[in-house]
């Protein structure tokens, strides 16, 4: 395996990257339940995850049409600017 280098920005803007979609990841386990599925089918698993990141997307849809509150503040805060 060769290392190659790059500069400093890219791997400044590549950790942030990565930082930001484990926060949302970890966000997602506890607001919808991502990690809450037994493996019995594939699609079961599939079905799941479907459903899971379709109330992600509904849950972020109705966080920026309505009125802040202090539970989505908190969100907001734990999954960042995405």
């Amino acid at each position: 395996m060769q290392w190659r280098a790059c500069a400093l920005e890219t791997l400044v803007r590549v950790t942030s990257t990565r930082w930001c979609i484990e926060c949302a990841f970890k966000a997602v386990r506890q607001e919808v339940g991502l990690d809450e599925y037994k493996v019995r089918s594939t699609i079961g698993w599939y079905r799941h995850m479907t459903l899971v990141l379709w109330a992600l997307a509904l849950l972020a849809v109705l966080q920026t049409t309505t009125l802040p509150d202090a539970s989505s503040v908190k969100i907001r805060r734990q999954v960042g600017s995405l």
